[in-house]
């Protein structure tokens, strides 16, 4: 799916200097967009809607090259201050893509919502439930994840899953659990 889409000149130019300058983010999204595409499948979403959330998730983070690596960095502790360019960096996302019409609303709306929670705890808007995008709830399972994954395992995904019920879609979290369920037993018989 990924390769097959169509992305305007100027926003395949942000990702290859995202690639480029902040290898690590680009890496975080492509993994987000292959984990948000598998969730899709599993979810049985339309053609359509998978590439509407496909769009979402490789560009859901485009507003962090706006924002001061520094400040993202491991071990940094961030201050109230600090934590608004975090905060707006959805903002920023959208802003990067809503002029181009390859963009549908659904898609657009996914970018701003991403990191909102259904409990409204989230940002930038603090939206609860059915306020927040169903495609916006999946790249929020498949962001989290991928964050969780790359620097955790399993178990610590599952524990916040289990701790944070209320502010992710459990259709989506049940959909993820399967999906790595299923990646195990296929290593676990590849092994064999």
């Amino acid at each position: 799916q990924l390769a097959g889409l169509v992305l305007p000149l100027p926003i395949r130019f942000r990702l290859t200097v995202m690639q480029d300058q902040r290898a690590e983010l680009f890496e975080h999204s492509l993994r987000v967009s292959i984990v948000a595409y598998a969730l899709a499948l599993q979810l049985k979403l339309s053609e359509a809607d998978r590439a509407a959330l496909t769009l979402a998730a490789i560009c859901h983070d485009l507003g962090e090259m706006h924002t001061d690596p520094e400040l993202l960095t491991s071990g940094h502790h961030i201050s109230p201050q600090e934590r608004r360019y975090i905060h707006v960096h959805p903002i920023t996302s959208y802003v990067v893509v809503h002029a181009f019409p390859e963009f549908l609303p659904a898609t657009k709306q996914a970018i701003l919502q991403h990191h909102e929670r259904l409990d409204g705890s989230g940002y930038p808007y603090g939206l609860r439930k059915a306020a927040i995008s169903r495609l916006a709830q999946i790249i929020a399972v498949a962001d989290v994840s991928d964050a969780v994954l790359h620097r955790f395992d399993l178990q610590r995904l599952d524990a916040l899953f289990t701790l944070n019920q209320c502010r992710f879609d459990p259709v989506v979290v049940r959909a993820l659990r399967d999906l790595l369920r299923s990646v195990s037993n296929e290593e676990h018989r590849a092994v064999v």
